[in-house]
């Protein structure tokens, strides 16, 4: 979805809601030849701007709490979370949340523990709820529309994102 601007600005906030389906794979695509912007780079939310694209934060959502070492899980989940697994253009512009703890079930929703919240972290490791809510990016003046991709690179009957609240603030 393409938002176009009211005018310029340089700093653009936002907020993301959202609900786990199946197996997301946070920073995990099943090709890992595609790591640009413009592919599906993340199963979770990404927020860019311009053309070319510009990135300005990721929801990334992670299989489940309990995988030992996989770029499935969310960084800051386990210690030796690979860093390759993380496109260079995100950095540390990312949030990323599971709903599953455990284990998942294909095609099933989670919508006991909505994502990004900071809450539903169940292991003393998972640290990944400790950084969650509004983001806020500094960029260089411009008019550029800001675009929201919800993307999964697997069936809809596997995984899938749904989103409750988007709110995108340009100033």
């Amino acid at each position: 979805v393409f938002f176009p601007s009211q005018g310029k600005y340089s700093q653009v906030c936002g907020l993301v809601v959202g609900y786990q389906q199946g197996s997301m794979d946070s920073f995990a695509p099943n090709r890992i030849d595609v790591k640009t912007i413009n592919d599906v780079y993340v199963d979770g939310i990404s927020i860019t701007h311009g053309n070319p694209r510009q990135h300005l934060w990721t929801y990334a959502v992670g299989l489940r709490e309990k995988v030992t070492s996989s770029c499935n899980r969310c960084p800051g989940d386990i210690a030796d979370y690979p860093v390759s697994c993380i496109p260079d253009f995100v950095g540390n512009d990312y949030y990323c949340e599971t709903g599953w703890v455990s284990s998942f079930t294909r095609g099933r929703h989670v919508w006991d523990d909505p994502l990004w919240d900071g809450k539903g972290c169940h292991l003393s490791t998972a640290h990944s709820c400790d950084r969650y809510g509004w983001f806020h990016k500094q960029v260089n003046t411009t008019t550029d529309y800001t675009e929201v991709r919800l993307c999964a690179d697997g069936a809809i009957n596997n995984e899938d994102v749904l989103a409750e609240l988007i709110e995108i603030w340009v100033l």
